[in-house]
């Protein structure tokens, strides 16, 4: 019997989706509350919970405090550059503080709830936070540009975490190469879908039939194939993984 690979993302991954799971929830909430005319004074806040969330669960899988007291988000970002490829972290960062249409900020006196709006061409709006807030237009639009933006900032985010997933689990997710978890046939259409061939019949012409051979010559190729499987993978599984089930298929157990 050979060895079993364990799949199943490691500890910091899990401690991560944590925050994530939360950011989540908040996003999905507040898509229930657009939809049915619901938003209230709590919907630009929570979005923007969601949004720290989503970087403490980033920073928690780096192996980062989830916070720091006294830090700005601009912060707590920017100590992330150096634990991930620059270009992720570009990406990251772009959708962190991203170039909204509405910007806003609330405040109260008196018991009263005032929300301050301000479009790009300078003009202000404010606007008091009673029954009929979520009905403005202004708010709607607000929340709208949220929520899709945090959706593009959550898909970076998974990638994020495949960084960490491919680095813990490198031992497994490699103990079998390319060659053996694929048939030869399936590597001949990757050379045809990659253009390095035009058919099947002219890659077995010219690079025989041993899938290893085959393997060795387009290692590079290969390699990169597979760590696109791991990748689509790990996203397909993000939310169905649970940390019970990576402790019980552990190889060892306390």
């Amino acid at each position: 019997m050979g060895y079993l690979p364990n799949y199943n993302p490691s500890k910091r991954w899990f401690c991560g989706r944590v925050f994530l799971q939360e950011a989540k929830q908040l996003i999905e909430s507040e898509e229930q509350k657009l939809k049915s005319g619901k938003i209230n004074k709590y919907s630009l806040p929570n979005l923007t919970l969601a949004r720290l969330n989503i970087l403490r669960g980033v920073r928690t899988v780096l192996l980062l405090p989830p916070d720091v007291n006294g830090f700005s988000l601009a912060e707590l970002t920017e100590q992330i550059k150096e634990k991930i490829p620059y270009d992720l972290y570009r990406k990251f960062s772009d959708l962190m503080f991203p170039d909204f249409s509405i910007y806003y900020a609330t405040s109260s006196r008196w018991g009263i709830w005032k929300c301050y709006l301000k479009d790009k061409k300078g003009n202000e709006y404010k606007l008091n936070i009673d029954e009929n807030f979520g009905k403005q237009r202004f708010i709607i639009n607000a929340v709208k540009e949220r929520l899709a933006n945090l959706q593009d900032l959550m898909k970076i985010t998974y990638d994020i975490f495949f960084e960490m997933y491919l680095k813990d689990k490198d031992y497994d997710l490699f103990y079998y190469p390319y060659d053996e978890t694929h048939e030869i046939e399936d590597m001949y259409d990757d050379l045809v879908i990659e253009g390095i061939v035009s058919s099947e019949e002219e890659a077995r012409q010219k690079f025989g039939d041993d899938p290893y051979e085959l393997y060795l010559k387009f290692k590079e190729l290969f390699d990169r194939l597979h760590i696109e499987e791991f990748k689509r993978y790990h996203h397909d599984m993000f939310w169905e993984w649970k940390e019970e089930d990576a402790l019980c298929k552990s190889t060892y157990l306390p």
